[in-house]
């Protein structure tokens, strides 16, 4: 996985400020490996003692977006999460809980992708694929 000074370095090659905001969120991303989202990083920057208004962080998301330091994901809820963007994986979400979890699949997605673009001229440029369910505790709770 990818150091946050690894991630700095590269932004400031391109010119950018190193602001204590990016700095952070750059921190953040690295040292979190679930999707978080506003909620997680407003609570995270205060306990960092970086006060920024709502509009500051977005635009900071943006940048970051931009620059492919992270990428959104779509859980199936209303609201966004984002994460490092890194090797490629997916999530177990609990739907008791909402704990989300990443998870590696093998290779064979590749394959079907390959086989979608030589049956049917579909070349497959990116694809989500979650799972849903209840996680041990919750199974616990629940018996």
């Amino acid at each position: 996985m990818t150091s946050a000074h690894t991630i700095l370095e590269s932004l400031k090659l391109t010119g950018a400020r190193m602001t204590r905001l990016r700095v952070a969120l750059v921190g953040l991303f690295c040292d979190d490996i679930t999707p978080v989202d506003y909620g997680v990083i407003a609570n995270y920057l205060l306990s960092q003692g970086i006060i920024v208004n709502k509009t500051t962080i977005y635009r900071e998301l943006e940048y970051l977006l931009e620059h492919n330091v992270i990428q959104e994901v779509d859980l199936g809820e209303r609201k966004k999460r984002y994460e490092l963007v890194g090797h490629h994986h997916h999530h177990l979400i609990c739907t008791g809980c909402e704990a989300v979890e990443a998870v590696h699949l093998d290779d064979h997605l590749h394959d079907h992708e390959l086989r979608i673009l030589k049956e049917k001229k579909f070349k497959v440029t990116r694809h989500m694929l979650e799972f849903f369910g209840l996680c041990g505790m919750c199974q616990k709770k629940g018996s």
